[in-house]
């Protein structure tokens, strides 16, 4: 099993906020002045930022009046 089906298995199984947009992404590196890896641009634009049993993945979500991060 390749390492991005796991973390995806591991990540599916906690909280998460749902997808960070591209345009989204590019905002935030650019903001901070940084190129974020490609398994880290998966991550954000798949599941956003998670939290789950001994873990947190800080990252990006899509904000609207009904959604909360986890």
């Amino acid at each position: 099993m390749a390492k991005d089906d796991e973390m995806g298995e591991i990540c599916a199984k906690g909280l998460y906020a749902g997808p960070a947009s591209e345009s989204a992404i590019r905002e935030a590196e650019k903001s901070l002045g940084v190129v974020f890896p490609p398994s880290y641009r998966r991550f954000l634009m798949k599941f956003g930022t998670a939290v789950g049993e001994g873990f947190e993945i800080a990252g990006l979500f899509e904000q609207t009046s009904d959604a909360e991060p986890p």
